[in-house]
């Protein structure tokens, strides 16, 4: 199911200064280093599949928001990429890839047990026999939302084109006992630039 979470222009801007190139991206370049095909689901913006294509791997990155897709295409050496919008279910209409990967929060996005594990199975699909499936996922025995605060998560941050933003976290106390659950908050204190 496609999310309506990137479609406000102003959070696609946002996406790639509150996720910039970082150890996780370098892990995935290394376990890509020497594969040919490489599929990219849940590519976002595009900063992972066009460092992957710059490197010489052959990429096809998916996603579900037409909005994030527009500005990975226009990365440098976004042209290199084959990009698709949709999900999971495309997989089983692409060539077998040597290394599948979901970064970032891409395995946490899902709603239920059903729908990860339709797109785990079209993730096999998807590989070529001796293929890596590769992706995060939090570890909830560290309980790392205990000493998350809105405090410590507020940032003030100035995007290119869209102005000076206020950003952070709020944390319901149900989050702090047992599951998590955040709220962005997005303040933008210039009008956004259409």
């Amino acid at each position: 199911m496609p999310s309506t979470l990137y479609t406000d222009p102003r959070l696609v801007a946002l996406y790639d200064t509150l996720n910039p190139f970082a150890a996780d991206t370098a892990f995935y370049l290394a376990l890509a280093a020497g594969k040919q095909r490489v599929i990219d689901l849940g590519c976002g913006t595009g900063l992972l599949a066009c460092e992957l294509a710059s490197r010489g791997n052959r990429v096809i990155a998916v996603d579900s928001a037409p909005e994030m897709l527009h500005v990975a295409r226009h990365r440098p050496e976004g042209e290199r990429v084959q990009w698709i919008e949709g999900d999971a279910r495309v997989l089983v209409l692409l060539p077998p890839a040597d290394l599948l990967v979901m970064t970032g929060h891409v395995a946490q996005f899902f709603v239920d047990d059903r729908s990860f594990f339709d797109t785990l199975k079209a993730a096999r699909y998807a590989l070529r026999d001796g293929g890596t499936l590769v992706f995060e996922s939090r570890n909830p025995t560290a309980r790392a939302w205990e000493s998350w605060t809105p405090a410590q998560s507020r940032r003030l941050i100035d995007v290119d084109g869209i102005g000076e933003w206020r950003c952070g976290k709020t944390t319901s106390a149900e989050a702090r006992s047992r599951a998590f659950a955040s709220t962005r908050i997005i303040d933008s204190k210039r009008q956004t630039r259409r």
